[in-house]
């Protein structure tokens, strides 16, 4: 409860932070402060338009980014500008890297984090030579960059570094895992040869399959088959992680097999790969492994994985633990999340049958969690879910209902959420209504 409450109060923070403050608008007082402030004022100004993503100060941020000397400043706003994907400072932070100093990676590395998520060509020819820069840190951030670039052209540069004797070894994992990004094919014989040798260092085995998973050639199957059968925990979570991207009638019957190691977090990732409605012959199993594996892990994953294979095998199973009143409310959780996400159609009426269950009861965790789903959830069947448990006890649950009315643009809401606004007797579910009002 204290953490919902919390949940409203920040939901709440946009509108108090932008209020007026005499004649001066909240926008120009903190145009004025990015002009004029100094570092601590500016960098508070900078964490309220990011947190408030007040995008019409984007034009100020540009200027100021390369005006301001403070490095932390120019940190903050490519910060911001990274999140956001702004690409309006692209000339601006290609300006600054060529600028600036060796010494000063941080920048560097945060100009070319900025560049990379923009996917900026321009930065090319910059992140070719950073590659072999002396300073480490911004190498591997130069081969993170170049890995998404999406650019083939970048395959045979990272693929040559790999296999460069002399190139330094701790930057070796992130070239591996950057071809893997590209997808690479002419890799694929190196990659290989790393992945078969068992001298190799197990870090380098673990990120080339990975990266062989992702190029997915069928030849890279055999591989994998033999790293199950070496007994390495951690190269078998790699190895199966990486058969998710085959197709599922090559790979199933491994998969499954995976599911029955003794490692957890192999389990995990067996059954994560089985997440496609291809596989429906792993739906036993899973169900088996949902109902009886020692570890919650492994349970909820499998719960996760029959919602993705779909199968009616598969829905008639989650439907049953969905209703399940004895199941642990994150099983119950996972379950209903699952089938709303995948099969609502034929949830709805278990849904219904729950929340009638739960009406009376004095712990209304279900029907909150139930609630908190369905507000985010567009579907023309909630109507009278929502009208049901808009007049339940628990104002958490009134907010989810209204939520929902609104995702939904229900018939009548706006009627309804005005009068929520001044009749509610609990003050969060007011607030919550008129939030709804003002965006409608």
């Amino acid at each position: 409860m204290r953490i919902f409450l919390c949940f409203i109060l920040i939901f709440l923070l946009p509108c108090n932070s932008f209020s007026q403050e005499g004649e001066q608008s909240p926008l120009d007082s903190l145009r004025e402060t990015l002009l004029y402030g100094i570092e601590s004022e500016i960098l508070e100004a900078v964490k309220n338009i990011r947190e408030n993503r007040e995008e019409r100060l984007n034009e100020d941020l540009e200027t100021l980014l390369a005006e301001t000397v403070s490095v932390a400043v120019r940190g903050a706003v490519l910060d911001y500008f990274t999140v956001t994907e702004y690409s309006g400072a692209e000339e601006t932070a290609l300006n600054l890297l060529e600028q600036t100093e060796v010494e000063n990676a941080g920048l560097i590395i945060a100009l070319i984090k900025y560049l990379s998520e923009i996917k900026s060509d321009k930065a090319g020819e910059y992140l070719a030579e950073a590659i072999d820069e002396q300073n480490s840190n911004i190498s591997l951030a130069a081969i993170k960059a170049l890995g998404k670039s999406e650019s083939q052209g970048n395959g045979q540069l990272l693929l040559d570094r790999l296999q460069d004797e002399d190139y330094p070894d701790n930057l070796k994992p992130e070239l591996i895992l950057a071809l893997g990004e590209l997808a690479y094919k002419p890799a694929l014989e190196e990659l290989t040869k790393i992945a078969q040798n068992r001298d190799a260092e197990r870090i380098l085995r673990m990120y080339a399959c990975d990266s062989l998973g992702k190029i997915g050639d069928n030849q890279s199957i055999q591989v994998f088959k033999d790293i199950f059968s070496e007994g390495d925990a951690l190269l078998a979570i790699y190895a199966a992680s990486a058969l998710a991207n085959y197709a599922m009638s090559e790979v199933e019957d491994l998969l499954i097999e995976g599911l029955k190691n003794s490692n957890v977090r192999v389990r995990i990732a067996a059954a994560r790969g089985l997440a496609n409605k291809e596989a429906k012959k792993a739906a036993k199993v899973l169900i088996y492994k949902a109902r009886r594996d020692p570890e919650k892990k492994v349970r909820l994953q499998a719960i996760e994985s029959l919602g993705q294979i779909g199968s009616n095998e598969a829905v008639d199973f989650l439907l049953e633990l969905f209703s399940d009143k004895k199941q642990s409310p994150d099983v119950l959780e996972t379950a209903l999340c699952t089938l709303v996400d995948n099969h609502l159609n034929s949830s709805l009426k278990t849904i219904r049958e729950v929340i009638d269950r739960e009406w009376q009861e004095k712990d209304q965790k279900t029907i909150e969690f139930i609630g908190k789903k369905l507000s985010q959830t567009e579907h023309s069947g909630l109507k009278d879910i929502f009208t049901k448990i808009l007049e339940s006890a628990n104002f958490i649950i009134r907010i989810y209902a209204i939520r929902g009315m609104e995702y939904n643009r229900t018939t009548g809401y706006k009627e309804i959420i005005k009068s929520i606004s001044t009749e509610d007797q609990h003050p969060a579910v007011r607030k919550a209504a008129l939030l709804l009002l003002e965006k409608s």
